[in-house]
């Protein structure tokens, strides 16, 4: 999308949601990403409340018990207890992953 597109659909957005919600729009930068829960140029508040809730949102490994934890509010992933239970998740994705075309971030790197 062209920048002047970028820059009058994130004024569009700025003034709705300043207007609905009463609150500063997060991000007025329009070459910001979009975010990738709201899908709006510049982000919006919807990254900073997931995080609010969802503490480890951003962690890259993750690994939770839903049985004794079903908010995911206590990372597992960086507990030695847990090394190898998530080691083995990991090999498990990859070879998942493996079978689909195409790359996945860090774990299946595309075809030079």
């Amino acid at each position: 999308m062209p920048m002047e597109q970028r820059k009058l659909l994130l004024d569009q957005r700025i003034k709705t949601f300043n207007a609905q919600t009463g609150e500063d729009y997060w991000v007025t930068d329009p070459a910001t990403p979009f975010d990738h829960i709201a899908l709006r140029p510049g982000g919006g508040n919807s990254t900073l409340k997931c995080q609010k809730f969802h503490p480890c949102y951003f962690d890259p490994d993750q690994l939770y018990d839903l049985e004794k934890d079903p908010g995911e509010k206590t990372n597992l992933a960086g507990n030695p207890k847990y090394e190898e239970l998530l080691a083995e998740l990991k090999r498990e994705l990859v070879r998942y992953l493996n079978e689909l075309p195409g790359p996945f971030g860090e774990l299946k790197k595309g075809e030079k």
